[in-house]
């Protein structure tokens, strides 16, 4: 995870704080790409632990991180600021 400003009161006399729009999208979505693929890995770790020995080595897939998607999950749940960005998020973890 970044440690950004894009969103902060730097004045605390303002009723509202500064966002920058662009930098908060961005770094949104580096940080739903990076939970995303660490939760793949520890899925992947665990069923491989799981399964350990008794799976040959034949069918085994190429990508042990094929074994969890997005499409094994009822309902994703995501921060949402504004829904712009929770569609975005969503539209690239499917992608």
């Amino acid at each position: 995870m970044a440690n950004t400003y894009d969103f902060y009161k730097p004045k605390l006399e303002s009723e509202y704080p500064e966002v920058d729009g662009p930098l908060s999208l961005s770094t949104y979505i580096t940080a739903l790409d990076s939970a995303y693929s660490a939760f793949r890995a520890k899925v992947a770790t665990a069923t491989k632990t799981l399964v350990g020995a008794t799976e040959s080595e034949s069918t085994k897939t190429a990508d042990a991180k094929a074994i969890f998607n997005l499409h094994d999950v009822d309902y994703p749940v995501y921060h949402s600021p504004y829904g712009k960005q929770v569609q975005k998020g969503h539209a690239r973890l499917v992608r």
